[in-house]
């Protein structure tokens, strides 16, 4: 018998945002070239994406829990080939205080601008915070009702060395 969307949603909340979270993050495109991303890259972009998003996480609370962490492929739309891969990392952290979503995330603004990323204002109905900094895309969720955040980073499809975020290209 199957599930019911709310017994499914209700056991596991946090899955349905952990998956807007990796769509959210892999907003650019990529095309395979000449010069594949090598394994130090592919290293170094995963340790810059743990590093952002550890520190949007001690922003925002304790209890940092790793929810999603692989490298996946990317895939053109139209023709379904291959195109990169993607790393996807995502946590969970424990909400501290009593803050309102508005004021969390004014905070959250007011830090990371200051520290010289950029704000992308949200926008829907959903409770979610966006940043950029140096190629990667941050992607928040706040459930302040439920007391606990999840943070997804990613630099978005890398299908060659001209799509890895410049600070994270090996140097020969």
């Amino acid at each position: 018998m199957p599930r019911s969307p709310s017994r499914f949603h209700a056991r596991h909340p946090a899955r349905p945002l952990a998956v807007a979270l990796a769509a959210l993050i892999a907003l650019t495109a990529c095309t395979p070239s000449e010069a594949p991303v090598d394994d130090q890259t592919r290293s170094s972009v995963a340790a810059t994406t743990q590093r952002y998003a550890e520190s949007v996480a001690a922003q925002l609370g304790t209890s940092s829990q790793v929810q999603q962490e692989e490298w996946a492929d990317c895939t053109d739309a139209a023709t379904g080939e291959v195109t990169g891969e993607q790393y996807i990392y995502n946590v969970r952290v424990d909400l501290d205080g009593e803050e309102t979503f508005e004021q969390l995330s004014q905070r959250l603004r007011d830090h990371f601008e200051g520290e010289g990323w950029t704000w992308v204002e949200p926008t829907g109905s959903l409770p979610r915070v966006r940043l950029s900094h140096e190629g990667y895309n941050i992607g928040t969720t706040l459930e302040v009702e439920r007391g606990y955040a999840t943070v997804g980073v990613g630099a978005g499809c890398l299908g060659s060395l001209e799509d890895v975020p410049e600070q994270d290209r090996a140097t020969s």
